[in-house]
């Protein structure tokens, strides 16, 4: 009998692969769609590659107890809601993000990003007026791929085992950093690492290697 995996949404630490919270999926969804897009010049030349998008159109939330959850007490859907929303919006310990980095698994789908979109449709209740199911849409958004042009600071970004290339257009490491890692404090070590001797005005088209 083969087992059931189920649908996981992992926080990840800030710069790292390590899992800071987690929310799993009592009920698998029916669907999901993964989704890029181009840009191009007036010349059809392409511009830039959007960053990756996955959208799960319906999770359902479930509080009637007909569905197993597991290990560990029902929660209710408030309380799942709750839980969902704390892993995909709430970073741990870090104040300058306002969306933490996170990992939706299952299956073959490994996709890393932050939520874009949270909509919650609730679709039973008690007779208190207490929901007892609800379906929630969520969209994710993945790291920008590096647009095509010159005069900007290109910025290797290695998070996890995902590397990807951010070129930004700010000239500023404060403004660099914002960018890849949502935190400007990081500029200091990021210009030890790279021995700068300047935070700002860098040379066009410098590869910078963030850890």
């Amino acid at each position: 009998m083969v087992e059931k995996t189920r649908l996981t949404i992992e926080q990840l630490k800030a710069g790292g692969s390590a899992v800071v919270k987690k929310f799993e999926a009592a009920i698998n969804p029916a669907t999901y769609s993964l989704a890029t897009e181009a840009c191009f010049t007036d010349e059809n030349k392409l511009l830039k590659e959007q960053a990756e998008k996955l959208e799960l159109p319906a999770l359902v939330l479930d509080g009637t107890g007909v569905v197993p959850m597991g290990d560990g007490d029902p929660l209710t859907v408030p309380q799942q809601l709750n839980k969902l929303r704390d892993v995909i919006t709430t970073p741990d310990g870090d104040t300058y993000r306002s969306r933490p980095v996170v990992r939706v698994s299952w299956g073959p789908l490994q996709f890393e990003g932050r939520v874009k979109k949270v909509s919650v449709t609730y679709t039973l209740f008690a007779p208190t007026g207490v929901p007892l199911r609800a379906t929630v849409k969520l969209e994710f958004i993945g790291p920008d791929t590096p647009p095509v042009g010159e005069g900007r600071a290109t910025v290797a970004v290695e998070h996890a085992q995902l590397r990807k290339q951010l070129q930004v257009s700010a000239d500023t490491l404060p403004q660099i950093c914002f960018n890849a890692y949502a935190d400007p404090a990081r500029n200091q070590s990021v210009a030890r690492d790279n021995a700068l001797t300047s935070i700002r005005n860098l040379p066009p088209n410098q590869t910078l290697v963030m850890a």
